[in-house]
């Protein structure tokens, strides 16, 4: 998207936020879905306990690896996504609430590639998604685990909504041995 028509779908998009904030609807992934069309199938259900133990020490290892805000682990069980462990995004309501970008996460499951983005608000594909202007998302990392079969089972965000270009190439290549390693860890213990 060249910068003038991004410009352009940025205003509209924060002209077509604040109609919804008026009204008093902040927020909902019904309002933001409709813009980025979120299609990966999901579920609010919690991780079987298993799981969700692997899913907090890969957590851990995030937390203590990365200059991060806010991250979230992912598994996809039973054909659908579920959110895993999360450091500092709230987690009710996760699906309906959006409180990160969803494209994100859906641009690293149909790519099965990190997307790493040093500003969000400023990138091509993302800056002008309403999700990342009502997040206020600067600095991204989200790295999928491909399994054997080549389909994305796990997923590993970071983000950082202060600061830009809180993650280097460095960092992503990192996140992405973090995400492999907790594909493992689920897998083994799933």
């Amino acid at each position: 998207m060249s910068a003038p028509r991004r410009d352009k779908a940025r205003e509209t998009n924060i002209s077509w936020i604040f109609a919804l904030l008026k009204q008093g609807k902040t927020g909902s992934a019904q309002y933001l879905g409709r813009m980025e069309d979120f299609q990966l199938p999901t579920s609010d259900q919690p991780l079987p306990d298993k799981l969700q133990s692997a899913s907090d020490q890969m957590l851990d290892e995030v937390l203590l690896t990365l200059k991060l805000e806010r991250a979230l682990t992912f598994a996809k069980i039973d054909g659908a996504w579920r959110v895993g462990s999360s450091h500092e995004v709230p987690t009710d309501d996760f699906w309906n609430m959006a409180p990160i970008s969803l494209g994100i996460l859906e641009s690293a499951v149909n790519t099965k590639e990190v997307v790493l983005l040093m500003d969000a608000g400023s990138s091509d594909e993302f800056g002008a998604r309403a999700s990342v202007v009502l997040t206020g998302i600067r600095s991204v990392a989200c790295a999928p685990y491909v399994g054997e079969s080549g389909e994305v089972l796990a997923l590993l965000y970071a983000d950082n909504r202060i600061q830009t270009g809180a993650f280097s190439k460095d960092d992503g290549e990192t996140l992405m041995e973090l995400a492999a390693e907790l594909g493992r860890r689920l897998t083994s213990v799933g």
